[in-house]
């Protein structure tokens, strides 16, 4: 079971592995969007690891260029929650620890969403992992077109 709550709007996000992710008393999915054009992407900065304030935000431009808009929340759970019930198409972000995301890994996984590295590989939850979750067809878009190479 993972749950993710949002105290300043009253917003539960929780699921169940093999019963589904639901918002308060809500069924959730993950947005139908195909379009990376019409996309709006969450984007983590890593900020304890300022080394990596170049490549990070070059991948940003990038992603940026290509999508309708780009967002950061300072929460990973946060962002996962968001792309679980459709507010946000994908999530990006590298070297979180497990309690950054693993409630929100199964909220998008339970609500027809997907999540992989860079590179489309499975997250290894024992490695500060890189994160890619989205609805399927725009996390895949971003995997095979923009961080393949990061």
């Amino acid at each position: 079971m993972g749950i993710v709550y949002q105290p300043y709007t009253e917003e539960l996000f929780w699921a169940q592995e093999g019963k589904g992710a639901w918002l308060n008393e809500d069924r959730i999915f993950v947005s139908s969007t195909k379009e990376l054009g019409k996309s709006l992407i969450t984007i983590g900065t890593s900020p304890w690891k300022h080394e990596l304030a170049d490549k990070n935000f070059e991948m940003f431009k990038q992603i940026f260029l290509r999508c309708s808009d780009i967002r950061r929340t300072g929460s990973a759970a946060l962002d996962l929650a968001y792309v679980a019930c459709g507010r946000t198409e994908a999530y990006v972000e590298c070297d979180l620890k497990p309690w950054d995301f693993a409630a929100g890994v199964l909220l998008v996984k339970e609500a027809k969403g997907t999540v992989t590295d860079y590179r489309g590989g499975e997250i290894d939850i024992t490695a500060p992992p890189q994160i890619v979750a989205g609805n399927g067809h725009i996390g895949e878009l971003l995997v095979g077109e923009l961080l393949k190479d990061y």
